[in-house]
């Protein structure tokens, strides 16, 4: 069996997801990946293509999005040519990023003869839905299976497209998880270690956008917790989009504030650094798919709090490694009592048997092996 799977992302977070399919998917069938021009996981049995986005990645500027379709309109040219003799079994695609130009290329790989599979990642996109319907539509009647990552999301691709109800498969996004311990070689800065030192920290990071629920936790944070110097709240990340709600949120606190804010991109080190020394790690998400959050939770054994949104809820048990809360801002409210509630050493028991529920059942092994007899044939 041969599988041409097509990531034009695979950096950052996305690269442990796509790495770790990789290594699995590589044990079963004869696998070329076409990814990102920085991808640095691990290598397929076959080929690797490192044809996205060389120049545009890191770029900034007005002609990034000029630069990057460009780029974008290149790299599948090379994959029409790769595949145009029936060189694949199946090519298995992980994103697709500009849909009227996805469509194009989708159209002429069906010409060709090629079985697509399409990871539906986002089988709706969070922000601004609605205008992509018309488009992702026509996109699930070309491809031949769409791989979901659990049963919400499945049901919400459903509602909205029933007719595709033939070529749906839950397939659990998976992990690889490495225990994380403190790397004392790490240069944190001293004005965030001042503020992290014998406080109760819980976390919450990565983009910032209204679906994520930002605002809705420090809202909820300022109105019970702001006066509790023993508590720290720790933000990190960036906003992707104008976050009006979030600005207000963040107007009125002050420096002294038991809530520290950290704006931007976050390295890797420092992200290690804020999680361990934090005591749980929180999605107060108003809507959602999936979040490979969890899967960082439990890499690091901390347990979460959680709104039941989307498939997130799916992964954990309720009680036994994490909080599930229904998704409102009272029910949230009332989760992150009874997280505080819990004892330091109840709350690292949650975070261990998350390690292991995860590591147990969502291996990409396990993973590979489900694609390979039910997506595969």
């Amino acid at each position: 069996m041969k599988v041409l799977l097509v990531n034009p992302w695979a950096v950052n977070n996305d690269e442990f997801y796509t790495s770790g399919l990789t290594y699995a998917l590589s044990q079963r069938v004869d696998l070329d990946l076409a990814t990102n021009w920085y991808y640095k996981g691990e290598k397929p049995s076959g080929h690797l293509f490192r044809i996205f986005f060389k120049k545009s990645e890191y770029r900034k500027g007005k002609l990034r999005k000029v630069v990057r379709g460009l780029e974008y309109l290149n790299a599948y040219s090379r994959i029409l040519e790769m595949a145009k003799n029936g060189e694949y079994d199946y090519i298995h695609i992980q994103w697709l990023l500009m849909y009227k130009l996805d469509i194009k290329f989708l159209e002429k790989l069906k010409k060709q003869g090629n079985k697509i599979v399409l990871t539906a990642h986002n089988a709706i996109p969070h922000i601004d839905s609605q205008k992509y319907i018309d488009n992702l539509r026509i996109i699930y009647k070309l491809v031949d299976t769409i791989i979901v990552h659990g049963k919400a999301i499945k049901a919400e691709l459903l509602s909205v497209f029933p007719e595709y109800e033939a070529k749906v498969i839950i397939q659990p996004h998976g992990a690889i998880l490495k225990k994380k311990e403190l790397d004392e070689s790490v240069q944190i800065d001293d004005s965030i270690k001042a503020r992290l030192h014998g406080k109760e920290k819980y976390i919450m990071f990565g983009n910032q956008f209204f679906n994520k629920g930002t605002d809705r936790l420090l809202k909820i944070w300022k109105e019970d917790y702001l006066a509790d110097s023993s508590k720290l709240l720790i933000v990190a990340g960036r906003r992707t989009n104008a976050y009006p709600e979030m600005d207000n949120a963040l107007e009125s606190i002050k420096p002294e504030d038991n809530i520290l804010f950290i704006e931007g991109y976050i390295k890797d080190e420092w992200l290690d650094y804020l999680i361990i020394n934090s005591e749980a790690i929180l999605l107060p998400y108003r809507h959602a798919s999936m979040s490979g959050v969890v899967f960082t939770a439990a890499e690091y054994s901390k347990t979460v709090l959680a709104t039941k949104c989307g498939a997130i809820c799916e992964y954990m048990e309720n009680n036994n490694d994490s909080i599930i809360v229904k998704n409102s801002d009272e029910d949230f409210r009332n989760g992150l009592s009874d997280l505080m509630a819990l004892s330091s050493e109840e709350r690292k028991e949650y975070g261990r048997r998350l390690y292991t529920n995860i590591n147990e059942k969502y291996s990409w092994i396990k993973i590979a092996e489900l694609l390979t007899k039910k997506v595969y044939l």
